[in-house]
């Protein structure tokens, strides 16, 4: 059966927190603490409630949000702390004025498509629209005369619009409270008008702490599962047996252990001036399908050790020629769950399991990894 599991080692609540749209800081309280800067943090999804000036503080919104974020799910370092606050960048959110060429709206259904070019906004961002800067005419007089929205009056006005459909050059937004509108007539955008900064994202509003889920702030496992890469090239050394690899942006750690694919590695070699092909590992070499350690790692480099015994039987100079992609295997972290570790109800009828708690430390890191870890809630076994 498959095992799903929540796992934490260390958890803080959150008694306060403040975030700087225009730098991305977020300093949070979490009482006393021995953290230190450099180190690392997360924050559960949707654990942090806030308000925001741009709609005038009405709705709560909870952060990070998936898929809309950048700090959803990710590491973030401690940037400065004190006794009970650390600080970290979750990124900005700058002002960003957009200009509108053209809209369609339906008042029948009150949504507006509104094109303003090129853009990254996705459906859930919000937008505010300038009073007065968007100009449509309608049936309702032939199209004579002009009418520019949002008036004061109206459900768009300073109000927080969330975006419900996007293509590369336009989004649409709901600008009424009530459909359909009082004037179902046909509506045009006044033909060549341009609404210059009509329409604005982000905006280094005022965010005001509200609250915080249980254990907002966690430490991350560090738990990683089993990862395949490609080698950009290789340098290896007959003399010592050691071949240094290069793999830009790796992420491997000195702990990892890797596997190459056999026959993933051409080289060619002096002793026949570099006349033929030679793949490896062969079936027969030492470091064939078998876990190795790694060394001296850097950000793109790391060294692996592919003889039992040095030199090898030809000392040669070996020339790197081309590889295999996804030929480089990491291996992923394995867990020891101790006896006893994750305790479950279950439905006889149906063979349902539902967690019920977790021993303190009950699971044990291993293949390459350390530390110890207990099961949380949302940790789910499936039997079949």
């Amino acid at each position: 059966g498959i095992m799903d599991m929540e796992v934490y080692n260390t958890q803080f609540n959150v008694s306060a927190a403040t975030y700087n749209a225009n730098t991305g800081s977020m300093t949070v309280n979490i009482g006393s603490h021995s953290m230190e800067i450099g180190e690392e943090i997360m924050f559960r999804p949707n654990s942090l409630t806030f308000t925001c000036s741009m709609d005038g503080n009405n709705d709560q919104k909870t952060y990070p949000r998936f898929g809309k974020d950048p700090f959803y799910d990710k590491a973030l370092k401690i940037i400065a702390k004190d006794t009970n606050t650390i600080t970290v960048n979750v990124g900005p959110s700058p002002l960003v004025n957009h200009t509108v060429t053209g809209s369609n709206y339906d008042p029948n259904t009150g949504l507006a498509e509104l094109n303003i070019g090129n853009h990254i906004l996705k459906v859930g961002d919000s937008v505010t629209i300038t009073d007065n800067s968007l100009v449509y005419q309608c049936a309702m007089d032939l199209y004579t005369t002009d009418h520019s929205y949002p008036r004061p009056s109206d459900p768009a006005s300073g109000d927080a619009l969330a975006i419900t459909a996007v293509t590369d050059n336009t989004i649409t937004v709901q600008v009424l409270s009530s459909t359909p509108s009082t004037n179902t007539t046909a509506h045009r955008w006044k033909p060549g008008y341009v609404a210059t900064d009509a329409v604005q994202s982000g905006g280094g509003h005022t965010h005001t702490f509200v609250s915080a889920s249980t254990g907002a702030v966690v430490l991350p496992h560090g738990l990683r599962s089993e990862r395949t890469l490609t080698i950009d090239s290789a340098d290896y050394n007959p003399t010592t047996g050691v071949m240094t690899v290069t793999c830009e942006d790796h992420g491997l750690t000195p702990t990892d252990e890797i596997i190459i694919d056999d026959n993933s590695i051409i080289f060619t070699c002096a002793e026949d001036s570099n006349a033929s092909d030679h793949a490896y590992p062969r079936g027969s070499d030492p470091i064939s399908e078998l876990w190795q350690p790694i060394t001296d790692v850097t950000r793109n480099t790391f060294k692996v050790q592919v003889l039992n015994t040095a030199p090898s039987t030809n000392t040669t100079v070996h020339t790197f020629k081309a590889v295999v992609a996804y030929n480089l295997h990491v291996r992923g972290t394995t867990l020891k769950i101790a006896d006893g570790g994750i305790t479950f109800t279950c439905d006889a009828a149906t063979g349902t399991h539902t967690f019920v708690s977790g021993t303190t430390d009950g699971i044990t890191a291993g293949g390459g990894a350390s530390g110890t870890f207990t099961a949380a809630a949302g940790t789910t076994y499936d039997p079949l």
